[in-house]
């Protein structure tokens, strides 16, 4: 029997050797690697031309006064590499499943679910074995000697336990002592009298501990479980956050790009009609007009080329920006792709009431719920800090089974018959005199609490500010777009009234050339003014819905969570 015993102990030490280096580890990172996609698609855009700067001014007359064509900057015209067009709704989602942000924030609630299993893993039932020898010397018992006893004891030991969520500590020991009695030479006789005994030694043991004041309780036991749930809802509207707050900022990027669009087509336009204009002039060139209002319609149109450049670049750095903010592979940053909308505004009014949108607001903020969380922790907390003010007084409680025997037989069927039966009961009693720092843990959890719930009520008066100021902008915004068409119509009735002038044969004299370009100009802030406004409009509901916290609503996008490993409690 000892040889089996000793083989099992052995065998249990080499699983358990194995298995602490057999766990799956983290592989190793290589950022070469990861960095390899972006190489790939910036080595598939060319380098920008670079011009010299121009060091005279290009002629528009010939040598027998008849006009030369325009040189246009290159510059100036449309991006070059081929268009994506993309729909809002197909934008949101390529963000959904790809977006840098969204992936990062979608490690923490798992992070922080694990944490429950771990506040959880207390109450587990945890198995303990060991073996120890000794070797002690006393005086022999034996007849007729004086000599010295030689014990040698080995102990096997194994145990299962567990905490409960009342705070009791419950454990099951089983316990076999194999006892040899050895005498040593005795050097007072001839021949050595040499002895030996065995005794077997038995015991299945129950002991229970239950705290009766301090640490009683499933309430106070399972406050780290409830702290981490919330803790674990708090991680799941972060994470809804940093969805919101992609969608947002996909939504005014995208509202932007319809509205630089729209600019670069009314500067595209304005442009030709400059161009016209100083073509005009230099066909007229032999009968009313001058060089002056060459040089005139010359300056205009090089401003407005500028303003294309600059137009250009702008749709440029916003298809970029869409491109990051959607994490696509197929459409990398640095790639040559232009991404062009193409769902055009909501141009039709969208009333709301005030009340109905700060209910909402009240309903839906996941920054309200994150509070509501935190308030609800420190209230845990504090029930667990008063509960720690108390005494500690403990009730134990054992009873156990022992078998003595020649042998293991003997033993098991000594214990097994209930020969030897040993109990016990007690109590422990614990207070600090004075208890200052329970004391002082429970006000500093007190405090806790109310600074939380002040922050909720701080909470509610910046969500009420937020969601006036949104309603508002909504409804401004709505007044601009019609204050700019209003201005539009005129705008282009001036212009089209000097045109029949010209048409009629207007002189090109300097002044009215100068009015013909500012009536262009005119027009054309006019109906870019009004783009701005429409976007603003967009931007400005997108943002109404983020304070009210429904923006994900809004978009038809329904979170929900993939299962995960759990515990079975």
């Amino acid at each position: 029997m000892l040889k089996y015993l000793t083989l099992g102990l052995l065998a249990m030490g080499c699983v358990t050797v194995l298995l602490s280096g057999c766990g799956p580890g983290a592989p190793p990172f290589d950022p070469r690697a990861v960095q390899q996609a972006q190489r790939e698609a910036a080595s598939g855009t060319a380098p920008y031309p670079m011009r010299p700067l121009p060091t005279t001014v290009p002629a528009l007359m010939g040598p027998s006064n008849e006009p030369l064509p325009w040189q246009p900057l290159p510059s100036a015209s449309r991006a070059q590499g081929p268009e994506l067009r993309l729909s809002l709704r197909e934008l949101i989602h390529r963000a959904l499943l790809n977006n840098p942000d969204i992936r990062v924030a979608g490690y923490q609630p798992a992070i922080d679910e694990y944490r429950i299993l771990e506040a959880m893993a207390r109450f587990d039932p945890v198995v303990r074995a060991s073996y120890q020898f000794q070797q002690q010397y006393s005086q022999s018992t034996l007849p007729f000697t004086v000599n010295p006893g030689q014990i040698n004891a080995n102990i096997w030991e194994a145990s299962v336990g567990q905490t409960m969520a009342t705070g009791a500590e419950a454990r099951m020991t089983w316990r076999t002592v194999l006892n040899r009695f050895e005498t040593v030479n005795d050097r007072a006789f001839p021949t050595p009298i040499i002895s030996e005994e065995t005794i077997w030694d038995n015991q299945l043991v129950f002991q229970l501990t239950q705290p009766l004041l301090r640490d009683f309780g499933t309430k106070v036991n399972r406050a780290r479980i409830f702290v981490a749930r919330n803790d674990q809802r708090i991680s799941e509207l972060d994470f809804r956050d940093a969805v919101e707050k992609v969608v947002q900022q996909i939504e005014e990027t995208y509202w932007d790009l319809v509205r630089a669009e729209r600019d670069f087509e009314i500067l595209q336009r304005i442009r030709d009609q400059s161009l016209a204009t100083l073509v005009i002039i230099q066909i007229r060139m032999i009968q009313d007009a001058s060089a002056l209002e060459l040089h005139q319609a010359e300056a205009d149109l090089r401003t407005r080329e500028a303003d294309l450049v600059r137009a250009r670049y702008e749709l440029q750095e916003l298809s970029d920006q869409l491109k990051r903010l959607m994490g696509d592979p197929d459409v990398p940053t640095a790639g040559p792709i232009q991404i062009r909308p193409a769902d055009a505004p909501v141009t039709e009014p969208v009333q709301y009431a005030l009340t109905d949108q700060l209910e909402a607001a009240f309903a839906n903020r996941l920054d309200l719920e994150q509070q509501l969380r935190r308030i609800d922790n420190t209230r845990i907390i504090v029930d667990a800090a008063r509960n720690n003010e108390l005494p500690r007084l403990n009730l134990g409680a054992s009873v156990g089974f022992q078998g003595l025997g020649d042998g293991f037989d003997d033993a098991f069927r000594s214990q097994r018959d209930g020969d030897f039966i040993n109990y016990g009961i007690g109590v422990q009693f614990e207070w600090p005199l004075g208890n200052r720092e329970a004391r002082a843990i429970t006000e500093r959890t007190r405090l806790a609490h109310a600074q939380a719930t002040e922050r909720y009520r701080q909470l509610l008066q910046q969500v009420e500010l937020e969601v006036t100021v949104a309603h508002r902008r909504v409804a401004a915004a709505w007044d601009l777009i019609i204050a700019h068409r209003l201005a539009v119509g005129p705008a282009a009735n001036y212009l089209a009234g000097l045109q029949h002038r010209q048409d009629h044969g207007e002189p090109l004299t300097p002044s009215f050339v100068r009015l013909k370009l500012d009536a262009q100009a005119q027009l054309a802030r006019a109906q870019q003014l009004e783009n701005q406004a429409i976007a603003q409009y967009n931007i400005a509901l997108a943002a109404l819905e983020k304070r009210k916290g429904t923006l994900l609503r809004y978009n038809n996008i329904l979170l929900s969570e993939a299962p995960r490993p759990r515990s079975g409690r």
